[in-house]
């Protein structure tokens, strides 16, 4: 097992540097912040990660009334219509956007599952009625309808 290898740098009170040792470079002995040759690269990436955390702290998201409220299939396509232009703009992000998207798939979801419930239940009124009085008309009715 080769020995363990730890950053020959130190921090600002002057203490050793804590980078693991799988960040140290065999060559010179530094870590990615302690090498000036790769110093410029550390700063980037960290200009990079603060500028979007930025951006992700700022967004706004929807305000409270902005989404229909739902009733129909035709409002769950309204509410996407929303979402899918507050992501355009920047006011929701992926994260954001994604678990909108599943709550109205699963509205929608519910929403058929409602639907079909209700028609089979009045299938099932027609057809004991049929069989009562013998008159199909109450299920052909639902057929045709």
């Amino acid at each position: 097992m080769p020995p363990e290898r730890s950053c020959s740098g130190t921090t600002a009170d002057g203490s050793p540097c804590g980078a693991p040792s799988n960040l140290v470079d065999p060559e010179t002995g530094l870590c990615p912040s302690h090498d000036p040759e790769r110093r410029q690269a550390v700063l980037e990436a960290a200009r990079k990660g603060g500028e979007a955390t930025r951006r992700k702290l700022s967004r706004r998201g929807l305000e409270e009334g902005e989404l229909p409220e739902l009733r129909t299939p035709q409002d769950v396509a309204r509410a996407l219509e929303v979402v899918a232009g507050a992501v355009a703009t920047g006011r929701l992000g992926h994260h954001e956007a994604t678990a909108a998207t599943r709550a109205l798939r699963a509205w929608l979801d519910a929403h058929d599952a409602g639907h079909v419930s209700e028609r089979l239940e009045a299938l099932d009124g027609a057809l004991r009625e049929w069989k009562r009085t013998g008159d199909p008309s109450p299920v052909l009715k639902l057929v045709k309808g």
